[in-house]
């Protein structure tokens, strides 16, 4: 069996150019049209995505706002020069993005998930005053995963270390705050 695309569907994008295609007879018509027109999956999932003008301004605004954002604060720096751009069209792309590896998705506990630019794991500080999260300098605990001993017969598939802190901007804000207390006495 061969399956041409119709001329409707070239008409669409005329970049498309496209051969015939053999396929087995077991396959199902349908179930081939539609695996073939989105690309191979893996797990029901697709594999590849089309870079988009969406995507890449969430990727770029990541990249120029050089900290670990939250998807509303994306949403925000975007809207600024594009304001009919949707909150849905930004927190889908920055999930399409964790997705293919582009970005990292920080799980913050009792706070938004961050997103962040470095791909290779390491570790983060939150300021328990601001909420602010940094990445911590120093090397990954080699064969930490393999390190654990499970007394509950947990398989451990992944960590993130998040260390508890207070950032220097906030540390001199209630340094200011004391010695201001301190004169006014």
């Amino acid at each position: 069996m061969k399956i041409i695309l119709s001329p409707a569907r070239k008409m669409i994008s005329d970049a498309d150019h496209i051969a015939p295609v053999e396929l087995p007879a077991f396959i199902d018509k349908t179930a081939a049209i539609l695996g073939w027109m989105k690309g191979k999956s893996k797990g029901g999932r697709m594999t590849s995505r089309r870079n988009t003008i969406q995507k890449e301004l969430v990727r770029n605004a990541i990249y120029e706002m050089k900290r670990h954002v939250t998807a509303n604060e994306v949403y925000e720096f975007i809207k600024e020069a594009y304001p009919t751009i949707g909150k849905g069209t930004v927190y889908r792309n920055l999930d399409i993005l964790v997705e293919e590896g582009a970005l990292r998705k920080v799980e913050i506990p009792d706070g938004p998930n961050r997103f962040d630019c470095t791909l290779k794991n390491h570790y983060h500080v939150r300021c328990e005053i601001c909420g602010g999260v940094y990445d911590v300098d120093m090397d990954e605990i080699p064969d930490l995963l393999e390190r654990i001993h499970s007394t509950h017969g947990m398989k451990f598939l992944d960590y993130d270390i998040l260390f508890k802190g207070i950032c220097p901007a906030c540390r001199e804000k209630a340094k200011e705050e004391q010695n201001g207390r301190e004169s006014n006495v």
